[in-house]
């Protein structure tokens, strides 16, 4: 064996692109993408690999070390095989095999059809069989059938063996043998370390593999993201039990006062798990109040629509939720909308208006656009009376608990979905809630429960300043999600387990905010998430959850990973200011401008500043967004000019 390491000699780019978009797939069911949304993190794999890829010698046999490399991620054919974790269709089977090995299998000894080919097989032959198929099979369908390489513990003891004996390793697991390779490179147990850690993908894997990870991110939300990956989804089963107990406790205590006060059922007992909003605009010519949508299907599946009607004597119009609609009605909702190509159609005059005229945005005497609406104050919590855009909810979606005899003759409780419209005593629920909510509102924001913050101009959050006027974090929220949030916020205490608390609501704020969207797809009757792209995008349709609706979202589903935490630090600090040696530095460095993290992140920040502080006091809650890395020209060159030679200075002589 050399000096040189595989990573410098090859690298199977194409099997880790396939393993890392199959990991993408998964999207939710990503291993990190459950405590909260970043933008851009690593596939897992890819982490893995570069890490083996930068530990692993090369010997004069590039076939044999590739062969080596992919056996040590469970990659080969062998390891492949003990990833399957799904059933092969006898059709997929069928086209795998010769004719005649088809034959074998379906033709009995008498000559007789048999009713399935695995008829009068044992299981072990099922199973050669079943393996042949397989092994037969491209990689990219191989993929189909298995799971990700990070559910396996690692090679089988005969796969070890015949990596030891190429290796001169003496390892039963991926951790031994990263520090047996890491203490033949420097001595030690090889240090990682990332300074743009971000979700935490670098620093995460890297623990997983018994390496001392350092991560690092001038981001708070990022370190804090970090910090939860290794420590929360890495956790022993006690450290994730008192997570789970602190969240159990907050989310059970908003529950029981949200029933106590009554605001999310109605008189039939049913409970609302979904609220639809509209926008309302005055007609500049009739001046009737129209309210905005792009359509008026509430339900493609369920056949719920909505029927707006002019209201005369209010000037404005009514909106009827119409269940069982026909497919006429369907038809004609999807093409009554009252918004479209930033326009608004009213439906009483015909006129046409665009948005950016109902406004009042109007161009300077330089040229720039001036916008006309009013900037909101911190203490508006809905539209004043004299807004140009108004604020309605128009549909809920309320469930009802039934009983009902199964199969078997016994009594299980069952739901079924109701869409109605609003009538007075949803309104008088609204009402209670926004009084609720004012009542603690001074109070909640001194402590942290919810935002205070003003939003700071950017390129991207100056788009919801100029085109609804909203000002500050909260107003991105209902009365209704402001109160919510706040009662599971207010069950926050300083101690570790109740980060939960805090990646559940970051969780929640992303999926339940004024920028979520109903019915997404042609057929779905969901509710999306805020950030489902890189931007603060302004809605004149959407939808807010029922607290048993955020059940989902809120909770981490954990499972023990047992890393040792003493082997892991995350900084809070500028990548140039970074004072730690790593042996090796994988990084995923910011590309200019195309995603603005200080921007996007202020978000989360507005619902967490006033907690991190009192979990980490040595953590800072303000975005930095003047020390962040960006731009494209010459200043943002020179950043990371200085980032990498601060890491070559904290890195020995033979280090990556």
């Amino acid at each position: 064996m050399g000096d040189r390491v595989f990573i410098e000699e090859q690298f199977p780019v194409s099997k880790i692109s396939k393993e890392s978009y199959k990991e993408r797939k998964a999207v939710q069911s990503q291993t990190l993408t459950g405590l909260g949304k970043w933008w851009g993190r690593k596939p897992l794999i890819l982490v893995r690999a570069s890490i083996i890829g930068m530990l692993m010698p090369v010997s004069n046999d590039p076939n044999k070390d590739r062969d080596i490399f992919l056996k040590i991620l469970t990659m080969d054919d062998e390891g492949l095989w003990r990833r399957k974790s799904k059933s092969i269709p006898p059709k997929v089977i069928q086209a795998k095999l010769t004719d005649e090995e088809w034959q074998d299998l379906i033709i009995d000894k008498t000559g007789e059809p048999k009713s399935s080919w695995s008829e009068g097989l044992s299981s072990e032959e099922q199973e050669a069989l079943t393996r042949k198929a397989f092994d037969r099979m491209s990689y990219d369908e191989k993929l189909n059938y298995c799971n990700r390489p990070e559910h396996l513990e690692g090679p089988d003891e005969r796969t070890w063996q015949e990596i030891n004996q190429h290796l001169g390793t003496d390892a039963a697991c991926l951790q031994e043998l990263v520090a047996e390779l890491g203490k033949r490179c420097f001595g030690h147990v090889p240090r990682v370390g990332d300074a743009f850690c971000g979700g935490g993908s670098i620093p995460f894997e890297a623990t997983l593999l018994g390496c001392e990870a350092y991560g690092s991110d001038l981001n708070p939300f990022g370190a804090l993201l970090t910090w939860s990956a290794i420590h929360v989804v890495g956790g022993n089963k006690e450290f994730q039990e008192e997570v789970k107990e602190s969240q159990i406790k907050a989310f059970e205590s908003a529950d029981q006062q949200i029933i106590e006060w009554g605001i999310e059922h109605n008189n039939q007992g049913w409970r609302a798990d979904a609220f639809l909003y509209c926008t309302e605009v005055v007609c500049p010519s009739c001046k009737i109040t129209v309210p905005l949508a792009t359509t008026w299907v509430i339900g493609p599946t369920s056949k719920v629509i909505a029927e707006i009607k002019l209201n005369e004597e209010k000037r404005n119009f009514t909106i009827d939720v119409v269940n069982n609609a026909t497919s006429e009605q369907i038809k004609k909702a999807k093409s009554s909308g009252t918004l479209s190509n930033g326009k608004m159609r009213c439906p009483s005059c015909g006129m046409d208006y665009s948005l950016s005229g109902l406004r009042g945005d109007r161009q300077g005497e330089k040229g720039n656009t001036k916008y006309g609406l009013r900037l909101w104050t911190n203490d508006d919590l809905s539209p004043s009376p004299d807004d140009v855009f108004q604020e309605r909810l128009y549909c809920i979606r309320w469930v009802e608990k039934y009983w009902k005899k199964n199969h078997r003759g016994e009594m299980i409780q069952k739901t079924r979905r109701h869409f109605r419209s609003v009538g007075t005593n949803d309104l008088a629920r609204e009402e209670k809630v926004l009084e609720l909510l004012k009542e603690r509102f001074a109070d909640w924001q001194e402590k942290g429960f919810i935002p205070s913050r003003a939003i700071e101009r950017g390129y991207n959050t100056d788009q919801p300043i100029r085109e609804r006027g909203w000002t500050h974090w909260h107003h991105l929220f209902t009365p209704r999600q402001l109160l919510v949030h706040g009662l599971i916020s207010q069950s926050f205490q300083a101690k570790k387990a109740d980060i939960g608390i805090l990646l559940g609501l970051s969780k929640i704020s992303d999926w339940d905010s004024k920028l979520c969207r109903w019915g997404v797809g042609a057929a779905r009757e969901s509710i999306a998430q805020t950030f489902y792209n890189q931007a603060f995008n302004t809605l004149y349709n959407y939808a807010g959850k029922g607290l048993s609706l955020l059940k989902g979202t809120f909770f981490l589903n954990l499972q023990p990973k047992n890393v040792d935490f003493d082997l892991s630090d995350v900084e809070l600090i500028d990548a140039r200011q970074v004072n730690k040696n790593n042996d090796i530095w994988i990084t995923d460095p910011p590309y200019a401008d195309a995603i603005n993290y200080h921007e996007l992140t202020d978000f989360f920040l507005s619902w967490q500043e006033k907690h991190i502080p009192r979990i980490f006091p040595e953590w800072y809650t303000d975005p930095r967004s003047a020390l962040a890395v960006k731009g494209s020209g010459e200043d943002f060159k020179q950043s990371m000019i200085e980032i990498y030679r601060n890491f070559t200075n904290h890195m020995p002589e033979n280090g990556l």
